[in-house]
């Protein structure tokens, strides 16, 4: 399986950079096997095939401005049960700083 990882050059409020997410990514999906992360922006991706998972209820609400909005306000435990583990140590690293 090939996970996408892209980036919105028109919204410069990401949480994260490109690189920030391939790197969290290819962590939080460590422990699956046959799993490849891949960053493209959406434009040069026509031609590949998208399938988009359904998520599990419990965690449908889960939005990048909620975890977003909780590291910002220097409360990134609070996020640990909203993210992979890999995610979280990532983001709860005191050297990451929310742009």
């Amino acid at each position: 399986m090939v996970v996408a990882v892209g980036g919105n050059p028109a919204k410069t409020s990401g949480l994260l950079t490109v690189p920030e997410r391939l790197t969290a990514v290819v962590a939080a999906t460590a422990h699956i096997p046959n799993v490849r992360a891949m960053a493209a922006m959406n434009q040069h991706m026509s031609g590949v095939p998208t399938v988009f998972v359904r998520v599990h209820p419990l965690t449908r609400s889960i939005s990048s401005s909620t975890i977003r909005a909780l590291i910002a306000a220097g409360e990134p435990d609070r996020a640990e049960q909203l993210v992979p583990p890999a995610v979280h140590a990532f983001v709860a690293s005191p050297d990451f700083r929310v742009s």
